[in-house]
């Protein structure tokens, strides 16, 4: 585990909420950041820089505009988010063309095809970061919590979810993660499904290869849709 502070990203203590990342166990190799045209915590700060620059209203990402012929596309991300309208990853992020890989379904829930594009990104498109970003008032994470007979496939969501809605539940009832109480339920659920589809990603060969490998990291985060503030998450 590290902090925001040690990639030196400038966050305040008010601005965190903790963090949720998995990292090489060894830097990478010096003839492994030479082929690297984004290193792992270069990738996760410039994503924090976009961020900003969209909070600020002051984007640059780059895009094309009106050329006719577009640049190749060099992503260094991969962002896993949900397929709500307000998670747009390359406006949130301030990213310019091809800069971003994105895979989205409701509730960021990985099914075969999912897991087959993460591991696609990282195995061939070279992303040298994938960030698993949740949001409140999440309509998937609500569905699963409540709803007790769902048909069809969203019974196929709602099963993908309910792990989470446990063990949010469990760490409230046994007294596990004190500051969860009092918070809300939805939210609550929602850190969790993110920390439990982070877990998936990273059991997945590619991306465990890359994580021994110090070629990529591994990062769930939480998007406040109020305000369009990305936080990495606990």
């Amino acid at each position: 585990m590290i902090s925001a502070a040690s990639v030196a990203v400038d966050w305040s203590p008010r601005d965190r909420v903790g963090t949720l990342v998995l990292v090489p166990p060894h830097p990478p190799t010096d003839e492994v950041a030479a082929d690297r045209a984004v290193t792992p915590p270069a990738a996760l700060r410039k994503l924090i820089a976009g961020n900003r620059r969209f909070l600020a209203g002051r984007t640059d990402g780059g895009r094309p505009g009106g050329r006719r012929t577009l640049p190749a596309p060099e992503p260094f991300a991969l962002v896993v988010t949900c397929l709500d309208g307000g998670l747009a990853a390359e406006s949130l992020f301030d990213a310019g063309y091809g800069d971003l890989c994105v895979v989205r379904s409701a509730g960021h829930v990985l099914d075969r095809g999912a897991t087959a594009s993460v591991e696609l990104a990282v195995a061939t498109l070279g992303v040298a970061l994938v960030m698993v970003l949740g949001h409140e008032h999440c309509a998937a994470v609500r569905y699963a919590v409540d709803t007790d007979a769902p048909t069809g496939d969203l019974a196929y969501l709602v099963d993908e979810v309910r792990p989470a809605v446990a063990a949010a539940d469990r760490a409230v009832d046994g007294g596990h993660h004190r500051h969860e109480r009092g918070t809300d339920r939805y939210d609550r659920v929602m850190r969790h499904h993110v920390a439990g589809t982070v877990a998936r990603v990273g059991a997945l060969p590619a991306v465990r290869e890359g994580l021994d490998a110090g070629t990529l990291w591994l990062v769930g985060a939480r998007h406040d849709r109020t305000h369009g503030r990305v936080r990495l998450i606990a």
